[in-house]
């Protein structure tokens, strides 16, 4: 029997992920603790993650949805910045 994987869009991840109102929920924090998960999110602006989603999209790899994280108020792919909560780009420092 072949099992075949689907590698997710960027838009399947925003249907998935659409609490309403233009928002998405998108984990923080999962923890497997016995008897029960901890799970903490972030709300954003479709605007917002729709952006990181681009930055993180891999059409080879199905998990590549699970490189996006947000931390200390801002987004990250594969841990390399990407935009704060705003969707602005991360600040660099200016070398005088």
């Amino acid at each position: 029997m072949n099992h075949r994987i689907e590698i997710p869009s960027v838009e399947q991840v925003l249907a998935r992920t659409s609490v309403g109102n233009g928002f998405h929920r998108w984990p923080t924090y999962i923890e497997d603790k016995p008897n029960h998960v901890v799970v903490s999110y972030v709300e954003a602006p479709a605007e917002v993650l729709r952006k990181v989603l681009e930055v993180a999209d891999d059409p080879s790899d199905y998990n590549w949805d699970e490189k996006v994280d947000f931390s200390d108020g801002a987004w990250y792919v594969s841990g390399e910045p990407v935009c704060d909560i705003y969707g602005f780009a991360p600040a660099t420092e200016v070398k005088a």
